[in-house]
């Protein structure tokens, strides 16, 4: 028996009926933990990588490095009370035990000089990162902040098939939380 239109007004509004409540279930929570949370800056950055050895299939330890402040930083929101006024740089060096082209965690230090209102901000962490094939997952523990983001990974030197990955390129965005 084929459904009458009224029938079918009927599935469609209780399937937008339910798929408001929904939202809301998830949406009012969220809302109000954002409300709460502290000051934030979200973050995009992007920097050049060397891998030392380079990634291949075969699992190895070994150390990724920025090679100093070469990465780009680009924050809106406020640090400490302090509005960010311009782009920063980023600087890392992170060591990982079992790297593969597919995948790798690994723990290091990062060092960010953020541009604001009182001059430049130092902050020196302490830096955890699982990357999974091109993407990656960065948590970084600032003395009062903590930065949390996402990136992609962008081969530049070898391909993981023929040759290793020696070299990335990383985009990213992220949020820093003051605790």
């Amino acid at each position: 028996m084929r459904p009458t239109a009224t029938d079918q007004r009927r599935r469609i509004a209780t399937r937008l009926a339910s798929a408001a409540l929904l939202a809301a279930g998830v949406l009012v929570p969220a809302l109000a933990h954002a409300a709460a949370a502290p000051p934030a800056a979200v973050c995009t950055n992007s920097f050049t990588v060397s891998v030392t050895p380079g990634f291949t299939m075969t699992p190895g330890a070994g150390k990724l490095s920025s090679n100093g402040q070469t990465g780009s930083l680009e924050c809106f929101g406020a640090i400490g009370g302090q509005r960010i006024t311009g782009p920063g740089t980023v600087g890392f060096v992170e060591k990982h035990r079992s790297g593969t082209c597919r995948g790798h965690t690994g723990t290091g230090r990062v060092h960010l000089v953020i541009p604001t209102t009182a001059g430049d901000k130092h902050l020196y962490g302490a830096l955890a990162v699982r990357r999974t094939g091109l993407t990656v997952r960065v948590k970084v523990r600032f003395p009062d902040i903590r930065y949390s983001g996402n990136g992609v990974i962008f081969p530049r030197k070898g391909d993981c098939t023929s040759t290793p990955l020696e070299q990335i390129r990383v985009t990213m965005t992220g949020t820093l939380r003051e605790t």
